[in-house]
């Protein structure tokens, strides 16, 4: 298996009412999407590893979005920060932070769909 990392490093801050972490895979490599993702016009895509372990830097700092759909984004609902960006085998994972207090609702509902393992 090969690691590669980075991260934005923002002090640890505990109990902020407005910062709350969390993890997940953004997007695995080397695999064909399910679907066509939105601005791929109607095609199904495919991250290579290459591609993917280029593309970190661009990820650190950026803005986690929504849809209350949650079928895909929107650019004016930002909800978080994205501070961290791992490939681990072929999972893209991502960690940060959602504003918790400004979005309760949609905190919530992404921590009620964290599988047990991850505490």
């Amino acid at each position: 298996m090969r690691l590669e990392a980075m991260a934005v490093k923002i002090p640890q801050v505990d109990g902020h009412p407005n910062r709350v972490a969390f993890e997940g895979v953004l997007t695995m490599v080397n695999t064909a999407s399910d679907k066509a993702p939105a601005g791929a016009r109607g095609h199904r895509v495919l991250l290579t590893h290459a591609a993917a372990e280029k593309a970190l830097p661009s990820l650190l700092g950026m803005a986690v979005d929504y849809r209350p759909s949650w079928d895909g984004h929107d650019a004016r609902r930002k909800i978080g920060l994205l501070t961290e960006a791992d490939l681990v085998g072929e999972r893209l994972m991502v960690r940060g932070y959602l504003y918790a207090r400004d979005f309760p609702e949609v905190a919530g509902a992404i921590q009620a769909q964290k599988p047990e393992s991850m505490g």
